[in-house]
């Protein structure tokens, strides 16, 4: 690839083996960063075309319960932000092609592209009261079977090496943050977020690391300075940090899970004082 167009996304800071990543993003004959603010991943962009907010553009939006509803548009965009749907008509016309931006269209249209939402209607999707869950209204998917031919689960079993010579980092989420800390982090009084590696007691015995000393975490793709926290929530052999720091990606790596996604986690480091 030699030219990336992002939308909301700060693979800077999410994406493993960030010193990777950044490489290759720099290495790009074009970035462009569709976005309300200027991430970390906008400041090395060639251009940065300012997006609107959730408040200043209205559409359809699936959560996790896989519920639809309508958001509604409360305040105009500032300045030159317009909604994504609109950077994207504007970028499709100049390469001399037509689309329709009309947020109702689009969810038309979407309902033909991806069947699984084919069941749902603009009403339904609309009123606050329904039960606007893809695909067919279910509170609870799975409850009976799966959707295999057998409708039975698939699990893939891999035996685990045994860790020799270090620990096992696991990467977890912290309720009062979000993803890369772009928006909770520009909260008043929430400031930057940094995160310790917290590890066992057991641990930091055997590493001789007093709580809230400063060490180096070593990874295969990276490395990178963190201070310790000391904590039963954690067993030996193990240390977690928490993934919204931007420095977290430095030391887990690109390999993939059995899903094809980046185990974060599994990373296999070293942990050694200063």
């Amino acid at each position: 690839m030699r030219a990336i167009i992002f939308m909301g996304y700060n693979p800077l800071i999410s994406m493993p083996n960030r010193e990777k990543v950044e490489r290759k993003l720099r290495s790009l004959d074009l970035l462009v960063v569709i976005d309300p603010f200027m991430t970390e991943t906008a400041k090395i962009a060639d251009y940065v075309l300012p997006a609107a907010l959730w408040v200043e553009k209205e559409g359809s939006v699936a959560n996790l319960d896989r519920l639809v509803k309508w958001r509604f548009k409360a305040i105009d965009p500032p300045g030159e932000a317009k909604p994504d749907y609109e950077i994207l008509k504007e970028l499709a016309e100049g390469f001399g092609y037509s689309f329709n931006s009309d947020p109702k269209e689009v969810f038309e249209e979407m309902k033909k592209v991806s069947p699984t939402y084919s069941n749902l209607s603009l009403d339904e999707i609309m009123d606050y009261s329904s039960n606007s869950r893809y695909p067919n209204h279910e509170v609870s998917l799975y409850e009976e079977k799966f959707n295999t031919e057998d409708g039975k689960a698939r699990f893939i079993f891999r035996e685990q090496h045994e860790v020799k010579n270090g620990m096992i980092l696991i990467t977890v989420r912290n309720v009062t943050r979000y993803n890369t800390d772009v928006v909770t982090g520009r909260i008043p009084g929430f400031g930057v977020y940094s995160t310790p590696i917290y590890i066992s007691s057991d641990d930091a015995t055997e590493l001789k690391i007093r709580d809230s000393e400063e060490v180096s975490v070593i990874s295969n793709c990276g490395k990178m300075n963190f201070k310790v926290k000391i904590s039963n929530e954690v067993p030996k052999g193990v240390a977690m940090m928490y993934m919204h720091d931007p420095k977290v990606n430095y030391v887990v790596c690109d390999d993939l899970d059995e899903s094809g996604a980046p185990k974060y986690k599994y990373t296999e480091i070293k942990i050694e004082k200063l």
